[in-house]
């Protein structure tokens, strides 16, 4: 079950991520740079973490399968 959870947690910072890139193009079209470059890499960050933990479950998912 903990493996699920850690799923799910990696859509949803896939989904953070998505969304604070959204936040960095309308501060830039809005010239607030200073405002968009904390969002680019809290985007950053959540996008590898979230690839990391989805990743780990869809290489676990081919193991199994291979068995």
């Amino acid at each position: 079950m903990l493996k699920q959870t850690r799923f799910y947690l990696g859509l949803m910072l896939i989904v953070q991520s998505i969304s604070c890139f959204f936040l960095v193009i309308a501060y830039l079209f809005k010239d607030k740079k200073n405002t968009a470059s904390p969002f680019m890499v809290l985007g950053i960050i959540s996008a590898v973490a979230g690839g990391f933990l989805v990743a780990e479950k869809a290489k676990e998912r081919y193991e199994s399968e291979l068995i």
